[in-house]
């Protein structure tokens, strides 16, 4: 419960004490099941990747009387969803779930909640190297049928698959069915807000989507998950860029919400942005958020998009790095440098592949110059 309420120390003074009672009376299932939770709070509160899967291991190596598939898919979730905080391909990931998936399945635990974890979190590596086909096939065999609790993160998922096929109407009622089912918008439905807001702001409800970040945000700034804010941050700013973009121009109000953006971040308990953060995206996370601050601020430069855009390549994230190239294409346009523009929609529109309301705005650019 304090992990999911993001208060990661007390979490962590917890799960000690269970350790040590345990060390009393020895029960190696329960150990094994606890220390998969131990792995994702070591990472949350150390950042350390190699500490956080040597707990994994000596989870998955104890010696047990019997199987336990429930703590093998326990441990494959933790694992898994470490590997999506450091530089990983989704194939290890994939490779790592698999083996707890197959154990799993012939236990009839194929719809558990580990198990929707484990698949949630390999479409998310998937989905992050803009292979949009592979990740719909990882959370497709539990979302056949419609959202329940134990699947919503799969269904949430399969929404942003959804989105990059497209199919924005699919998207946007999966995501609502899936909201029904949360009675406790957690720190794991926290995880989850990215890809909704994204759902909103491809479909041209920019508004819906700042009302849902800045509503998840404010409250939360000044607590220990203001650390992991970067992405909601720079996905509001986004928001708040596409509905200047959508006014009539006013510079005195780009200034204002650029203001106001910069002082929500500011009430930060810790610098989302800041070398402190143990997220490799963070350098690209920085630099994308600057560049939607220009942006809002009618300040947008090419230098600056193309910079996010180098940040993104370096993470192996083709439709971030498309993005920023396209909104580097417009800024070219603007400054009459329509060369430069021509080379980077052309790129762009070859990362984007996979992600059609991306590909399309490129393509409606290209048209336009």
């Amino acid at each position: 419960m304090f992990l999911q309420s993001g208060r990661h120390v007390e979490a962590h003074a917890a799960l000690t004490r269970s350790l040590s009672i345990l060390d009393a009376h020895e029960d190696p299932a329960l150990r094994r099941r606890t220390l998969a939770g131990a792995v994702l709070l070591e990472m949350d509160t150390t950042g350390d990747v190699e500490a956080s899967l040597a707990i994994a291991r000596r989870a998955s190596e104890a010696a047990i009387p019997e199987p336990d598939p429930v703590a093998d898919l326990m441990i494959a979730a933790s694992v898994t969803d470490v590997l999506l905080r450091v530089p990983s391909s989704a194939v290890r990931a994939g490779e790592l779930g698999a083996e707890a998936l197959r154990s799993g399945a012939a236990w009839g635990l194929e719809h558990t909640f580990p198990a929707v974890l484990v698949r949630g979190n390999v479409c998310w590596a998937h989905l992050r190297e803009g292979n949009t086909r592979a990740a719909r096939e990882w959370v497709e065999p539990v979302t056949r049928a419609a959202p329940v609790v134990n699947s919503v993160y799969a269904h949430v998922m399969l929404a942003a698959v959804e989105m990059r096929e497209g199919n924005l109407a699919a998207a946007r009622e999966r995501l609502r069915s899936a909201d029904a089912q949360v009675r406790n918008h957690d720190q794991s439905w926290a995880e989850c807000l990215p890809w909704i807001a994204e759902v909103e702001l491809w479909g041209g409800r920019a508004n819906e989507a700042v009302e849902l970040l800045a509503g998840w945000l404010e409250p939360r700034l000044t607590t220990e998950t203001a650390g992991q804010a970067a992405p909601l941050l720079v996905l509001l700013a986004r928001g708040r860029a596409d509905l200047v973009d959508a006014s009539t121009p006013d510079l005195a109000r780009g200034h204002a919400v650029g203001r106001e953006l910069r002082d929500i971040a500011a009430r930060a308990s810790v610098d989302p942005f800041g070398a402190d953060v143990g997220d490799p995206a963070r350098p690209a996370m920085s630099v994308s958020w600057q560049a939607e601050l220009s942006r809002v601020e009618g300040a947008g430069t090419v230098q600056t998009w193309v910079r996010a855009a180098a940040a993104w390549d370096d993470m192996a994230r083709p439709h971030d790095a498309a993005y920023c190239r396209w909104r580097a294409a417009q800024c070219a346009l603007l400054e009459g440098q329509g060369s430069i523009a021509a080379r980077l929609l052309t790129r762009a529109s070859t990362d984007a592949h996979q992600h059609v309301p991306l590909h399309e705005a490129i393509a409606a650019t290209a048209r336009g110059a």
